[in-house]
């Protein structure tokens, strides 16, 4: 069981952003502890469930554990996870600031690259909708894409359609690390050349690698109505909107016609690609209901109130209680 719950834990990390604990179900791996990783996503990954604060103002999550391995480093994809978000204000659609019941804008919406952990130099990004990139200068980037990305509506995404979703992005508010962005050249349909405000440390990562950077066809969303845009969008990701229910819940399912269909650089992007066939957000408002659901086995990851942390996980030996893994932050300040 040691894969799925793995599994469980890795997506966990890519689908919420939190500050203090994460409990995941786990039976056979005690390790609990802390991560350097594990207790929060990079710069804005779509926050899914802010779970509940307790004193200290941390916040903690549970998921439990699943009868299939799989994961990362397995062949094997489990059939649903079901997620609970603290927020009814549930959202799927495209730059809509992140918040408590915004779904996961890395399942949706790929990126140029994938951030394994906050702060890192571009150098050790993971190229996502980027075929590769050269650094001109310490001002200057430019990035190739691939010429093979479509949506999920068939749409073709080119060197146009990122340069407008930044911008855009930028302009409604959500993407705000975009206004280190100087110019956005496009250099041909597959290249573009970023310039930024300045040599600031790591600035080509908070601007390239950022959660926040949801890549959109400019053409499907200026003709989309608003009900589409933000019940049925056209997703960049491995996955797409299967359901959603307006401050109720959201289910995602895995793209059969995801454009990238290299094995080798799927395994680059992230841990967690379509690991799971449909992912189900569901809205659970009150922290002592979002236990009990858990506990019942009506959810699978459910944020909590920090003060219920001894459900799932021994404080005084920093271990997990038996089914259940737990990954551990240092409380903020």
């Amino acid at each position: 069981m040691k894969n799925a719950k793995r599994f469980l834990a890795l997506l966990f990390c890519l689908v919420m952003v939190f500050s203090m604990a994460a409990c995941s179900s786990s039976g056979d791996d005690n390790n609990g502890g802390s991560s350097n990783n594990g207790g929060s996503t990079d710069n804005g990954n779509g926050s899914t469930d802010d779970g509940g604060s307790g004193d200290d103002g941390g916040i903690t999550v549970a998921e439990r554990e699943f009868p299939v391995a799989g994961g990362q480093n397995t062949d094997t994809q489990v059939d649903n996870v079901v997620i609970t978000m603290s927020s009814n204000s549930v959202n799927v659609g495209p730059f809509a600031p992140a918040s408590p019941g915004s779904v996961g804008k890395a399942e949706l919406w790929a990126r140029l690259f994938w951030q394994p952990y906050t702060g890192a130099p571009i150098e050790e990004c993971v190229p996502w909708m980027a075929k590769d990139y050269e650094i001109i200068d310490d001002y200057t980037i430019e990035v190739e894409i691939y010429d093979y990305i479509y949506d999920s509506k068939g749409n073709h995404i080119t060197a146009d359609d990122i340069i407008w979703s930044g911008q855009t992005s930028l302009e409604i508010g959500q993407f705000v690390d975009y206004g280190n962005v100087a110019s956005a050249e496009k250099i041909d349909d597959y290249t573009i050349r970023y310039t930024m405000t300045s040599k600031a440390p790591n600035l080509f990562s908070m601007v390239l690698c950022n959660g926040m950077f949801c890549t959109v066809d400019q053409e499907w969303y200026e003709n989309a109505s608003d009900e589409e845009r933000s019940t049925n969008p056209a997703t960049t990701g491995p996955y797409t909107v299967k359901e959603f229910v307006s401050g109720s819940r959201a289910v995602l399912e895995a793209r059969d016609d995801y454009w990238q269909t290299d094995d080798a650089l799927n395994e680059g992007i992230h841990p967690t690609y379509q690991n799971v066939k449909t992912i189900t957000y569901t809205a659970i408002t009150e922290a002592s209901m979002r236990v009990i659901a858990l506990q019942n086995g009506e959810v699978d990851i459910a944020g909590i109130s920090a003060t219920d942390l001894g459900n799932f996980y021994d404080i005084e030996t920093g271990t997990n209680l038996d089914g259940w893994n737990c990954l551990v932050a240092e409380p903020t300040a």
